[in-house]
């Protein structure tokens, strides 16, 4: 039970979105989104797959947003 409210509770605030080596590749009309430091044999270019969405990984680094 205390479990369950401790996963409830916490707020993630980084993602894929925010890090920096995040990159987004064009392909017709369609655009992919990959990890520019972590390693993938399953994709042609050798970059992991990402979702904008995803909980950031050890590596992440911040954007500083400029306004």
């Amino acid at each position: 039970m205390e479990q369950e409210n401790l996963f409830k509770s916490k707020v993630i605030t980084e993602t894929c979105k925010t890090c920096k080596h995040s990159q987004r590749w064009e392909c017709n009309s369609k655009f992919f989104y990959y990890c520019g430091i972590t390693a993938s044999g399953r994709t042609d270019n050798g970059l992991k797959k990402i979702k904008l969405k995803d909980v950031a990984c050890g590596k992440h680094e911040s954007v500083e947003e400029t306004k």
